[in-house]
């Protein structure tokens, strides 16, 4: 199985090397930074650490940088793609985790949960926990289906889903915080194999911007949006079918 890691980036110039090289090289083909319009040397570090690089010229978000990623892996022939975070929250080293079950054909769809019995949260911060907890509750009551750690930002999947049907990733309003639980859901939702997996997670002491690009109003607003569009949506099709 064919694998890309992608690293979206913005502005991490002082992390991304790091996180490049510390990718297992025996359990990937490549490595993909897409720099999302970054004004520092993100493209630069990433290079010299060996990735291959994308650069958009100016910001789009990350759900657009995921997306970028996802199409230049499906042009190169990658069968399953990673996507990691740039500053390093997430060890690189348990890429093979997320990937056993994609190469035992267990899943179409790897989620690394933070709260999942063996996986760890060290030093996240206190609202931070209390907020992903309560999104991961909502997201599971709305989609009807139990997921752990539905914010989380490290998965690995098959390419092939981004083409599946009912499946539109290739949407502007996903260009943001969107995407990652719009292909969740709607990767549960079309009946597609998804399992979560522990993951490790470690949070920089320091200000917020040391750990998460989020901002913590707009931000949020972009991982809810998902589920009230498709819980609405589901709606609309309930009624339309009752008619």
């Amino acid at each position: 199985m064919k694998t890309l890691a992608i690293i979206p980036g913005l502005n991490v110039a002082q992390h991304v090397g790091n996180v490049v090289k510390r990718v297992p090289p025996q359990e990937v083909e490549g490595v993909l930074v897409v720099d999302d319009g970054s004004t520092d040397d993100t493209s630069g570090a990433a290079r010299r650490a060996g990735a291959m690089v994308v650069r958009h010229e100016h910001n789009q978000g990350v759900g657009a940088a995921i997306r970028t990623g996802i199409r230049y892996a499906r042009d190169q022939g990658y069968d399953a793609v990673v996507i990691l975070n740039a500053i390093g929250k997430y060890d690189p080293a348990d890429v093979g985790t997320l990937l056993a079950p994609l190469r035992a054909d267990r899943a179409e769809l790897v989620q690394g949960s933070r709260f999942l019995e063996g996986g760890s949260h060290h030093g996240i911060p206190f609202k931070r926990r209390v907020g992903t907890r309560g999104y991961s509750l909502v997201f599971s009551a709305m989609l009807g289906h139990h997921v752990s750690d539905a914010s989380s930002g490290i998965r690995a999947f098959k390419t092939s889903l981004a083409e599946a049907r009912g499946i539109n990733l290739n949407q502007s309003w996903l260009d943001r915080y969107e995407l990652e639980p719009y292909l969740l859901w709607k990767t549960i939702e079309c009946g597609h194999r998804v399992v979560e997996v522990p993951m490790r997670v470690e949070y920089p002491q320091g200000p917020r911007s040391s750990y998460t690009r989020m901002r913590p109003v707009q931000d949020w607003w972009h991982l809810v949006r998902p589920i009230l569009k498709l819980t609405l949506a589901r709606a609309g099709s309930g009624l339309h079918k009752d008619s």
